[in-house]
């Protein structure tokens, strides 16, 4: 099997644990508003309560600006220069 294959089946593995216990804190977190561990809340504001929800979304996404690009592109070209001097 190619080590890029092993890398991005790690990957579904891990997002399909996480899925698993986001679940499973759900599930419990259900139990606990039905015995009244909530109070006056409904269940979306006691799983934010709790921090689930925000677990929940997608996390943000991780784009550059245009500065940190081109600021990245340049300190790679670096490494590439300096790794080309020394071979």
């Amino acid at each position: 099997m190619p080590f890029s294959r092993f890398l991005r089946l790690v990957k579904l593995l891990v997002k399909v644990k996480q899925s698993k216990a986001k679940e499973n804190l759900t599930l419990a977190a259900f139990v606990g508003f039905q015995m009244g561990a909530a109070g006056d809340k409904n269940f979306s504001q006691y799983l934010e309560s709790l921090g689930i929800l925000k677990a929940m979304k997608a996390p943000p996404s991780k784009d550059l600006t245009k500065e940190q690009a081109i600021a990245k592109a340049e300190e790679i070209l670096a490494m590439a220069r300096k790794k080309r001097k020394v071979e």
